[in-house]
């Protein structure tokens, strides 16, 4: 109606509201940039451009010397993993020719779980970590994917489409899930509703470039009761009017 559209054009004339976060040690809020925007309560789907650029900015790579000790951890924990799994084949090996191949392992045969433990609930097997690089570990290990038309990893886009199509509703309630946040390109624009996702944020680098319809469709994979968050007023104009309306 005349009297919303006046209404709604009133508030997109306020000043915007500065995102900020809520800093675990002080427990005040501080400036956030766009992690301030992301979801405290379930997943976060953020369009960008370069997602993967995005999505390791989001882990922290920015700081370089916290992210060298990061890596540094990574390495060593591989180190370690790599060794309690040879360890564990010449258990196994030995068990075997004790037993002539007859009869069950014993526990110490068995092995250890020598799974890489990225984050809570989050674990893969060493052969998919060294699949990838140190890099994108640390970024899931800090909760975060990435979906891009090309150059995706098997490992990054499974755990990316477990976490859009395999998170029970109202799972996330106590606590984020393992990945709480997915970076994705103009070719996730386009896609069914999630119940895991309750925040979009579309970035101005590529609100910016979109139509109204991309606009409508990106909106569309809130499924109910979330929040879409636009980085400037220009943009949410656009994807709310249209370009007539700019």
């Amino acid at each position: 109606t005349a009297d919303r559209f006046d209404t709604l054009r009133t508030a997109w004339d306020e000043p915007s509201r500065k995102l900020s976060i809520l800093d675990p040690t002080t427990k005040q809020r501080r400036p956030g940039g766009l992690a301030g925007a992301l979801s405290t309560t379930g997943v976060t789907m953020v369009a960008t451009v370069r997602p993967r650029e995005l999505a390791l900015a989001l882990a922290g790579a920015d700081n370089a010397a916290g992210w060298a000790e990061r890596l540094h951890a990574l390495k060593a924990r591989k180190s370690e993993l790599r060794a309690a799994a040879k360890l564990s084949d010449k258990e196994r090996e030995r068990s075997r020719k004790a037993e002539e191949g007859d009869g069950p392992e014993d526990a110490a045969a068995s092995g250890a779980d020598t799974r890489l433990r990225l984050r809570q609930g989050l674990l893969i097997d060493l052969d998919e970590a060294d699949a990838v690089d140190d890099d994108t570990l640390l970024m899931l290990s800090a909760g975060v994917a990435y979906a891009a038309s090309d150059g995706t990893e098997p490992l990054v886009a499974r755990l990316y489409t477990q976490t859009l199509l395999h998170a029970p509703e109202r799972a996330f309630a106590a606590r984020l899930p393992p990945i709480h946040t997915v970076v994705v390109d103009y070719s996730s624009v386009y896609g069914t509703d999630s119940v895991a996702v309750d925040t979009l944020v579309m970035t101005e680098e590529l609100g910016a470039r979109l139509s109204w319809e991309d606009h409508q469709q990106f909106l569309g994979r809130l499924r109910r009761d979330g929040r879409a968050i636009y980085l400037s007023m220009r943009t949410m104009r656009l994807a709310t009017l249209g370009r007539s309306e700019e």
